[in-house]
């Protein structure tokens, strides 16, 4: 089995040995070394020209762990190992050089620091830094090679925050500018490669294993079955680096062709014939790839409101976005120079309402959002034409990782007692899924008109939402209403007659 060893850069599932940048840890005992220059565990409590400065302490362990890695990274590859370089968003910065100037004399004699720019990527032996650029559409070429198998699995997954401007075999580039996001680079004096990779969205690879695990043995989303997805994702990833590194080492092994032995006169038919369809195999991986990426983009979009069980912050905010508009809210996020609030939403005969959304892991709804959501409503009402408040709604998902029907109340005594004394509804976002799911699945106008009445009639209390059609209901029964009593005394789901 081969040693894989990742600086740097989280592989999930624990699967690999790990060590931080900051450190003096060795890779030399690796067969297989992942690497990313992540230095975010340097301290910092300055700027410097609009960047961080890391403090005195930390910027001679910077320059020492520069060294260090620099060192172990050339003499892996001098001695035949696979490096994979994973340029993963190493922002720059400046750091102490422990150096001083003096100026001046008597009193006004001045001590200056000296400082100097920082590029994590400057650690990795490259005859260039890669230039900074974020996309998420990659295209492949006809180089794509050893990366083929490892390109079908993660290209969906994928996205480049760096580009060399070449490498010694490009393999992915840029949708624009031909720039090189993935390759290998090969120096003479090392019997080993380089291959460069462009960071991989772990999270969502996992996140979608461990909804596949949870729908097939249909039961709930446990810890157990988080920590599997991430393995399982890990030992994927893991086993795709070294196939590549077997694929780069048969390479290497051969003598590379001298360039005047590529000349027509010595091509052999049956070679022609083969790197034909190769070239027409590889347009076709790439075609397809550019395929999938935007039907995989779809994908995401279509399961958005899912969101409502489980995500916080923007997430559940563009979940919640997508459900109001599905009741027939015109609804949307609020930016100005002065104010940013989560939801501002209206009916369509005019009623104003204004939402703060919140997401807890694995705790309730306290009453310092309901007081946040109080002062919003408290400056947009300062921002109106008009002497009306708008209507003041705290969506909360409480214990959004927990199964839906083991959750407690999801808002506390003392948010319910605030929301009843301000006269705000309260929507359990778990509730909203099976409404707007119904309504993106059917055309049912009434059902929507009735919805938004519930939220504008309700004061003080979770919104009760109008009974889903019996059809549905009885798939939903048993996942969304169950479990303990206090998920039952704040339930606001109603499900069939």
């Amino acid at each position: 089995m081969k040693n894989v060893i990742s600086v740097g850069y989280d592989i999930p599932g624990d699967v690999v040995q790990g060590f931080q940048f900051k450190s003096n840890d060795s890779i030399l005992d690796a067969d297989i070394v992942v690497f990313a220059p992540d230095i975010r565990r340097y301290s910092g409590y300055e700027s410097y020209a609009g960047k961080t400065l890391l403090n005195e302490s930390d910027s001679a362990l910077l320059r020492e762990h520069t060294k260090h890695w620099r060192s172990e990274l050339t003499i892996s590859l001098q001695h035949g190992k696979t490096v994979f370089v994973i340029f993963a968003g190493a922002e720059d910065c400046y750091y102490h050089t422990g150096r001083q100037e003096l100026s001046g004399t008597g009193r006004s004699r001045a001590i200056t620091n000296m400082v100097n720019s920082y590029d994590p990527y400057a650690v990795v032996p490259l005859s260039h830094i890669p230039q900074r650029s974020r996309g998420e559409r990659i295209k492949t070429t006809q180089n794509l090679g050893a990366l083929s198998a490892y390109w079908q699995e993660f290209g969906s997954y994928s996205y480049y925050e760096a580009y060399l401007d070449k490498m010694t075999v490009s393999s992915l580039v840029t949708q624009t500018g031909d720039k090189a996001v993935a390759g290998m680079v090969r120096f003479k004096e090392w019997k080993g490669t380089l291959v460069v990779l462009p960071p991989v969205n772990f999270l969502l690879m996992t996140r979608e294993r461990g909804d596949r695990l949870w729908k097939n043995r249909k039961g709930a989303v446990s810890a157990a079955t988080v920590r599997k997805a991430e393995t399982s994702v890990g030992k994927q990833f893991v086993n795709a680096l070294i196939q590549i590194d077997k694929a780069v080492r048969v390479q290497t092994e051969r003598t590379p062709a001298p360039t005047w032995v590529l000349g027509d006169e010595f091509a052999l038919r049956e070679e022609v014939a083969l790197e034909k369809e190769l070239a027409s195999i590889d347009q076709k991986i790439g075609e397809l790839q550019n395929a999938r990426t935007p039907a995989n983009a779809k994908l995401e979009q279509a399961g958005n409101l899912k969101g409502l069980l489980y995500e916080t912050g923007a997430p559940l905010e563009s979940a919640l976005l997508e459900a109001l508009r599905l009741l027939g809210f015109k609804a949307e996020n609020y930016r100005d120079a002065e104010s940013e609030f989560d939801v501002l939403f209206v009916d369509p005969d005019g009623e104003k309402l204004l939402g703060e959304a919140e997401g807890k892991n694995d705790k309730a709804i306290n009453i310092d959002k309901l007081d946040q959501l109080n002062r919003n409503v408290q400056e947009e009402f300062a921002k109106r034409d008009d002497a009306k408040y708008s209507k003041g709604v705290l969506f909360g998902n409480a214990f959004r990782l927990t199964p839906l029907n083991e959750r407690g109340d999801l808002f506390t005594e003392k948010c319910l007692a605030g929301a009843a004394r301000l006269g705000f509804a309260l929507v359990r976002t778990p509730d909203l899924f099976p409404v707007a799911k119904h309504l993106k699945e059917n055309s049912d106008a009434d059902f929507a008109n009735a919805c938004r009445k519930e939220i504008l009639s309700t004061t003080g209390k979770v919104v009760a939402f109008p009974s889903l059609p019996e059809n549905q209901a009885t798939a939903l029964r048993g996942i969304f209403v169950g479990g303990s009593d206090r998920s039952k005394s704040q339930t606001g789901l109603r499900l069939g007659h």
